[in-house]
This record gives C-alpha cells, structure tokens and sequence, in this order.
C-alpha cells in the first residue's frame, strides 16, 4: 500500500513567508525507514513524502505519539493494493482521414482563435503541461510542439521517468485529444490549437489501468513547478475517490498532500486550470456518492457533503465546465454556483488522436483545454503576469451567458453557476 505522509511545518523566527520543512521531511523519512517503509518519493519543498508499506501496523505506527512532533497526517493514496480496470469504455466515433479541419473545430470558431492568432498565435517561452496520458510524439500536428526534455512519466508511484518510452500513451488517445486542442500546430494538415505557437509537455499521471492515483498528480504538480511551466491542463479527478473528505483518516492527509503541491506550484508561477467533471451534479450541493472507491468495491450512498473533487476544487486552480454548439451547458457538465470560474467548448470536440489521426471527443476533459489554450495565449501577451492575474484576465474577458431559466442554474449573465464569468474568449484576452 502507498501512503501520503505530511510532515509538520517547522518556522524558524517569524513568519516570513517561506515555509521549511526541511528538518521534519528528514525526521518523516528516518521514521519510515525505522517502521519498515520503503521512501518513494520526498518533497522537501512541501513537506509530503510517498511512501510504501507492506505491514499493516505501518500506519498505526506512524500515527502512534512516538511521531506526532514530525508527522502532521498520514493516509493511504488508495484503498486496495492492486487494482481493478475500469469498465470497457464507450467506443469513439470513426476515425476520419487527415487534412485540414479547422472549419469543423466549433470550439476554435466560439473562442475566435484564428482571428486571435493573428495578433498572437502563442511564444515559444511559453510551457503547457499536460497532465493526462500522455501524448503521441510521432503525430504530425503535434510533433513540432512536443518538448521531450520537459516531459515525464509519474505512473511509477510518483517516481519521474523521463524516458520518451515512458510519457507515450499506452491506453487511449485522451492525452494526445486534449494536447491537440491546447497547441496543434496550424500546419496546413488536420487541425489547430487555440495557441499554435507554445510548447506542449506530456506529463503523464494515468497508469495503464486508467487510474490517477495521488502520488501520480504530485509528482506532475512538482515536475511541472520544476520545469517552470507556465499553465497546466488538468481533464481528471484524482482516484479512487470521486470526491475527497477532510475528516477521513485517509482522505484528508492526501488532500493535504496533493494541496500542498498544488499550492507551491501556484506559488512558483503555475496556473492549473481543471475539468469540471462529467457527472452533471452540483458541486456546491454535493449529497452522496455511490461510485468510488473505484479501485475495490463502491461504497453506497457514501455522504460527501464538504468533500472535494481534487484538483478542480482545489483554491486557485481554475474550474472549468463545458457547454454544447447551442450555447447551453453541456449534458454531462458538472455546474456549481461560485465553484465554476470559466467555461469552453465541450460537446463534439474535434482534436489529435493516437496514430496520426482526428477524431471526436465530448467532456469538460475537452472544456479544459480550450481555457488553457486561452491562458497560454495571455501568457505569450502577458508573460509577467502572476497565476491570479491570468485567471482574472481569463473571466474578464470571458463572453458572459445566461442561465435563460435552466434548471439548477444560479445566478445571472455575469455570473452563474453553469458558466462561471462566461465561455473565454481568445480574441478578447489577446486584445
């Protein structure tokens, strides 16, 4: 089993705003080692360790008074030792045949991105992570923007593999879809990204089940903080649980992990920008949850009000929702009044896929990167601007929508639960 371990924050003289955590991490590790653990990965920065352990009494130990001066939380990053797959997914629309395709990218035309690329079709400075299941290098409009030397696989229990063999996709083209929307090079073949011009890194966090486990997003929260890359897309929620609670013995020591690194990279000049997710629930007045865990066996009716969907609600990251052609929220889009920051494009996506090819995806996992397109555009414009300033930029410039009397919909033109601030707009935040 692996575990998230939160060190305690040690502060030497007053605040300052720096947080060290480098004694208690050593104090953490030398305690792991004492219980029989096994370190996977350490970050000082932020005070998380992943470890792993096989001995039962190894959580009970590590809660034990012996340690409570350097361990602040430890809970399990999931709830079974192995894992089961995932059911069979739907099968995609037939693959069509490269060529241009940028009249049929609703999503692209909704945005104004090509008239947007005329002012600014994205600097090569500017750095988009993935985080996803990776990218297909080899893929015509994608090769030219993939930089290898900052991409990196966290599927090995959080441990960065940096081998190109590693950070491909082995299970699905969900990775290589959403890539494709951010920065698909206009090329003149297939498709194009809203920000043509950036540079794309394939973080991977999806292991071949289809899992994203918590020491996964860490470590592509850390890598991504580490390579100074300037937006992260984020089309998942963190397995096995659909929605994380504080007061659980588990739960809330990973949500404090993964927090923690989301925090720093926010801190180091990371924008993360998130999916919604496809439930169509209200995410401010979330009841029970009958799904997960989804790596052993569902818990029925389990009550999970004040429980989160991490990263996307996460303070700070930018929560995204999708909505459809016709202007309304998508059919499957999560909503929620002051939990929704932004919305894009989401229903009958047309991007990259593995092999070469295009096809049609649907989910606010195809909202997202519509948004962080968007940002990566400001940030080619703007590259000074802070994490917070390119949010606020996005919803200023966001194309305001109304509820028009939907069902669940709080709010009004400017501000509402289903669409946030609005659909972002590429034009407006390059202009």
């Amino acid at each position: 089993m692996n575990y998230a371990i939160n060190a305690f924050e040690i502060r030497n003289g007053e605040w300052d705003g720096a947080r060290s955590y480098k004694q208690s991490t050593r104090a953490v590790r030398r305690a792991v080692r004492a219980e029989g653990g096994e370190i996977l990965r350490a970050y000082q920065k932020i005070g998380v360790v992943i470890a792993r352990a096989t001995d039962p009494g190894f959580v009970t130990a590590m809660r034990s008074n012996q340690y409570d001066d350097v361990v602040e939380s430890i809970g399990a990053t999931r709830t079974s030792a192995t894992t089961i797959p995932d059911d069979p997914k739907p099968a995609l629309r037939p693959l069509i045949e490269p060529d241009p395709r940028e009249d049929k990218q609703w999503g692209n035309q909704e945005l104004e991105s090509l008239e947007a690329n005329e002012i600014e079709d994205g600097s090569q400075d500017v750095l988009v992570g993935i985080l996803d299941s990776g990218i297909d290098v080899d893929h015509p409009d994608l090769a030219a923007a993939i930089d290898p030397n900052a991409s990196v696989d966290c599927t090995n229990n959080g441990i960065p593999e940096t081998d190109p063999e590693e950070w491909q996709p082995v299970n699905g083209s969900h990775g290589t879809h959403v890539a494709g929307t951010v920065g698909a090079r206009r090329n003149g073949i297939g498709v194009a990204g809203i920000a043509p011009g950036v540079r794309l890194a394939s973080v991977k966090v999806v292991n071949p089940d289809g899992y994203i486990f918590p020491e996964y997003a860490i470590c592509g929260f850390m890598w991504a903080t580490h390579q100074k890359m300037d937006v992260t897309n984020n089309s998942y929620y963190i397995d096995p649980w659909l929605y994380w609670c504080p007061d659980d013995e588990d739960q809330g020591p990973v949500l404090e992990a993964v927090g923690r690194a989301l925090d720093w990279s926010s801190r180091q000049g990371v924008l993360n920008v998130a999916a919604a997710g496809n439930s169509n629930q209200d995410l401010a007045n979330k009841t029970t949850d009958s799904t997960s865990p989804n790596d052993s066996k569902p818990i029925p009716n389990r009550p999970v009000e004040g429980c989160s969907d991490i990263p996307t609600e996460h303070p700070g990251v930018v929560t995204v929702s999708a909505t459809e052609i016709d202007d309304d929220k998508s059919s499957f889009s999560n909503y929620g009044f002051e939990v929704i920051d932004v919305s894009g494009p989401g229903t009958n996506i047309l991007s990259t896929v593995d092999g070469g090819r295009y096809a049609y995806f649907s989910g606010t996992s195809m909202a997202s990167p519509h948004v962080t397109g968007v940002a990566a555009l400001i940030k080619s414009v703007f590259p000074d601007a802070t994490p917070d300033e390119v949010a606020q930029m996005l919803e200023d410039t966001a194309v305001g929508r109304a509820c028009d009397g939907a069902t669940g919909c709080v709010g009004n033109a400017a501000y509402n639960g289903f669409f946030g601030h609005g659909v972002v707009n590429a034009l407006n935040a390059v202009s």
